[in-house]
């Protein structure tokens, strides 16, 4: 059984901001497209090692050293390394997590999806993530 189309999305941001190597991301040749017509011509389940199918998602290969810094009912924030922030909302609701930011480097931080910018400063942190989406934040300040 295949997912919907945003369950699919949330699952392919866990996947590449999760720890363990370079994902592997699958599409199918668009056969689906009937059945997610709002997903046009993204394609669904094929093996690709280069591209990802959903371009909601971004192409990120370099992360590593994953560690939870906090988790709720449907919701998941990661920190990869010192320069990385993986924020997953499966919920029905905006999520506002306050975070510990030990371990992260302070300063600008872009997300690779919707190139939005954060200042991360000071010991604890505050943001905001709409219901049902992902956010894939990297250190800019380099």
């Amino acid at each position: 059984m295949m997912l919907a189309g945003q369950d699919e999305y949330l699952a392919n941001a866990y996947i590449i901001g999760r720890d363990g190597g370079v994902p592997l991301v699958y599409s199918d040749h668009n056969e689906s497209a009937g059945a997610y017509p709002r997903q046009g011509s993204l394609g669904r389940v094929v093996e690709r090692y280069d591209i990802v199918p959903d371009d909601r998602v971004p192409q990120r290969r370099s992360w590593h050293r994953q560690r939870c810094i906090y988790e709720a009912d449907g919701f998941l924030v990661l920190a990869r390394g010192d320069k990385g922030i993986v924020a997953i909302n499966k919920t029905e609701d905006w999520q506002s997590p306050t975070i510990w930011t030990w371990g992260l480097r302070q300063g600008r931080y872009r997300c690779q999806i919707s190139q939005y910018e954060m200042n991360l400063q000071g010991d604890m942190f505050t943001f905001a993530i709409p219901a049902g989406q992902a956010q894939m934040w990297l250190y800019a300040d380099m």
